[in-house]
């Protein structure tokens, strides 16, 4: 089996264009009637939707790990600065609403790690 590329003539909206195609080839010789090879007969299935399913999930995994990314940092950031005021003595008094914020961000970060 070959992978092969072509240029296949088609219509869009009326007007005559070409589309390439990927397609999964064999080819076997092909007798005439003395016994002597008299072309090639080619057998294919075409793969262009495929290769589009396996681009479509490779921007879809580069979009889940950048959201990851930019969803993940900030959270961080929340976690890390609300143990920070923690430990203040400014923080001591909001230590109950800082502690909500703490847990609230910890289980965003709980869900984006699992979703993602």
């Amino acid at each position: 089996s070959q992978l092969v590329e072509i240029s296949i003539p088609i219509r869009k909206n009326g007007e005559a264009t070409t589309e390439m195609r990927q397609l999964c080839m064999t080819f076997v010789p092909k007798s005439n009637e003395e016994g002597l090879m008299g072309g090639i007969l080619g057998i294919g299935q075409d793969l262009s939707e495929v290769a589009e399913l396996r681009m479509v999930q490779e921007r879809k995994s580069a979009l889940m790990a950048m959201l990851s990314h930019e969803i993940r940092s900030p959270l961080h950031g929340m976690l890390g600065l609300t143990t920070a005021l923690l430990e203040t003595p400014a923080g001591k008094g909001m230590s109950r609403q800082l502690g909500m914020v703490r847990s609230c961000a910890a289980r965003l970060l709980d869900l984006v790690t699992n979703v993602m």
